[in-house]
């Protein structure tokens, strides 16, 4: 049976999913912790992803899978990116950005981010 008519696929490109993401996620999840998406494959449980966000047999990211699939990296060079690295590379971009996410300057954005989203969201209707 194709991805596309899988009853376990993750169709994030559906109408369904547009108009209301919550009731696939609540069906999915029901059925699997992982099931395959356009990509490649999602988790959807807090205990799955962090059991895969451990397991160092999995590759970070998702720059070398778009790649693999003809689709240009989001943010430009595989594996340059905190999200697409692993090792001595993830650790030295995370010393680089960590102070700019402590909870005190996160906290700080807080009430900017809440205006910006307003904002946003208020030019939608």
């Amino acid at each position: 049976m194709g991805a596309d008519t899988d009853d376990r696929f993750l169709a994030v490109d559906s109408i369904e999913f547009a108009d209301d993401p919550h009731p696939m996620f609540d069906r999915l999840r029901a059925e699997a912790p992982v099931v395959r998406d356009p990509i490649g494959w999602s988790t959807l449980d807090y205990e799955t992803s962090s059991q895969a966000f451990a397991d160092r047999a999995l590759t970070p990211g998702i720059d070398h899978v778009l790649e693999t699939k003809g689709i240009e990296p989001l943010w430009g060079v595989v594996g340059r990116t905190l999200t697409d690295s692993e090792g001595d590379d993830h650790r030295r971009l995370r010393r680089v950005v960590g102070p700019w996410f402590n909870a005190r300057r996160v906290e700080a954005l807080r009430e900017r981010v809440r205006t910006l989203s307003t904002e946003i969201i208020d030019e939608l209707d």
